[in-house]
């Protein structure tokens, strides 16, 4: 008799992790249903066979495809037909999830839970007439933004025509260690990256040595309460920012440290990719303030605000003239390389010490 019931389980076990393996197997042929993607995905480097599918939308119902795989992930929007972001090394943010998936943008990824939205980065719960502030916090200055510049592409792979000298700061070194902190500091993250990246490789004591993960090597940020963030914030704390508060706040540092800086600091529509291209061959890596729409039970609209740091820059020829994407960081432990090709920018900010 135990045989016999031994045998019934040990067959039902196959038979649902063959449906399992059924069901992976369907999701993932179709794939195949979108060209354009499998264009995209080949050129950037992903192996189809080795993808597993998730289904994600937006705060308006917008569907989007979300791969994963050991090493990497992409989002696709079945919208516009295209790659919003990829990385081929870093894990997921959705590898723990399976359902319910939310889709905000370039670091605002969420599961909702009943009435209430999980910031999977953050770890933070919010209901749903508050997501607005979340990660992508608005503000009054974003609220001032009357036109923004999208960028998308309707095609891949991008050409990396314009990059920072050592694009291996953002991508390895700072990888895990960025300055990370868990809160509203992510245009103070992103400064904090310049600013090393500033100290590393241009002038040797804009920031002192003890903010650095590996002070030997300068190699890493610390993360947490002894980070360049946390010091740079508590400088002039805000919630949420733009490159007019992150402007402020560096010429104080700058002041404080005794050293002169050369600054750029634009609102839409008053810098052009060429502004970014140029500083990028420069060798001077960008913070980009973006800005994402969202519309929650067909009233709601508002606009948010999240800071990353681009290292390169990239271009795909499109219908006579160009589209582009960059290369960031998302200010984020274990996301130094993050492909963004569709997103709104408002605002940017760089400098160099003179």
């Amino acid at each position: 008799m135990k045989k016999i019931v031994f045998l019934i389980l040990t067959s039902c076990l196959i038979a649902f992790s063959f449906i399992n393996v059924k069901a992976s197997e369907k999701e993932r042929n179709n794939l195949y249903d979108y060209k354009n993607l499998l264009y995209q995905l080949n050129g950037v480097g992903f192996n189809v066979e080795e993808i597993e599918v998730k289904t994600a939308k937006d705060f308006v119902d917008n569907e989007y495809i979300i791969g994963e795989t050991n090493n990497g992930y992409f989002v696709y929007s079945k919208e516009v037909d295209s790659l919003l972001e990829y990385s081929l090394k870093a894990k997921s943010p959705y590898a723990e999830y399976n359902k319910n998936i939310i889709y905000g943008g370039p670091g605002a990824y969420f599961v909702k839970e009943g009435t209430n939205y999980l910031s999977i980065l953050e770890g933070e719960v919010y209901e749903d007439n508050k997501i607005l502030h979340t990660s992508a916090i608005a503000n009054k200055e974003v609220e001032k933004i009357e036109n923004y510049t999208l960028v998308s592409t309707s095609s891949l792979p991008l050409v990396f025509e314009w990059k920072v000298n050592h694009p291996e700061f953002f991508r390895d070194e700072c990888y895990t260690y960025c300055g990370y902190i868990s809160g509203g500091y992510c245009g103070f993250i992103g400064l904090g990256m310049l600013i090393g990246y500033a100290d590393k490789y241009k002038n040797d004591g804009i920031m002192d040595n003890k903010y650095y993960q590996d002070p030997s090597t300068k190699t890493g940020l610390k993360n947490g309460s002894e980070s360049i963030s946390k010091l740079l914030y508590d400088s002039n704390p805000k919630d949420s920012t733009t490159s007019m508060h992150i402007k402020t706040v560096m010429k104080d540092y700058a002041k404080s440290r005794n050293i002169s800086i050369s600054y750029t600091s634009r609102w839409t529509p008053f810098f052009t990719v060429t502004t970014i291209s140029d500083a990028l061959k420069n060798d001077t890596p960008v913070e980009l303030f973006g800005t994402f729409k969202y519309e929650i039970n067909d009233t709601t609209k508002s606009t948010g605000n999240h800071a990353i740091v681009a290292y390169e820059m990239g271009y795909v020829p499109s219908m006579g003239s160009s589209t582009y994407g960059y290369k960031c960081h998302l200010g984020w432990s274990n996301y130094g390389e993050v492909v963004i090709t569709s997103y709104t920018l408002g605002s940017i900010f760089f400098f160099n010490c003179k």
